[in-house]
């Protein structure tokens, strides 16, 4: 009896974490993202902060054309957010290019949506928790990429 009884206080607190872990409001990861298109390679890697309606999102990456020219990008994004559910809309409210970065605007403007690039652009997201902590981010109906911690 005692040993049921300790058994399901410890199986109850084990779902409690598991619980409380998928409805945390946070989210921090790491995704390593590459865009392919008309023989360019735009390689990224995205490093996510996002807690309480603020959130910030360092981006360096790597664009490579066709006759192996490599452009750098590196930039950091910070912005407030507004979450209903697994919809985010984020709106950029500084953005702080590194000295590194390389990238024309015109590039970046191929690139990225505005909200990497102009401060106030918005950009409507939804995030998927699919682990304790690992995320899918979207912006349609396919995944744009994978978060991991």
């Amino acid at each position: 009896m005692k040993l049921t009884f300790l058994l399901a206080v410890i199986v109850m607190t084990a779902a409690g974490i598991v619980v409380f872990m998928f409805r945390q409001d946070s989210v921090h990861c790491i995704a390593n993202i590459n865009y392919i298109r008309g023989g360019e390679t735009f390689s990224v890697i995205a490093s996510h902060d996002m807690r309480n309606g603020q959130g910030i999102i360092a981006i360096t990456g790597r664009l490579t054309d066709s006759a192996h020219k490599v452009i750098s990008l590196s930039k950091i994004i910070r912005f407030t957010y507004q979450r209903e559910g697994n919809l985010y809309l984020a709106r950029s409210t500084l953005i702080e290019p590194s000295p590194d970065n390389q990238m024309s605007l015109e590039e970046q403007q191929k690139w990225l949506p505005a909200f990497f690039i102009t401060v106030g652009a918005t950009f409507p997201f939804v995030i998927k928790r699919t682990g304790l902590q690992t995320w899918v981010f979207y912006s349609g109906p396919v995944p744009l990429y994978l978060c991991e911690k």
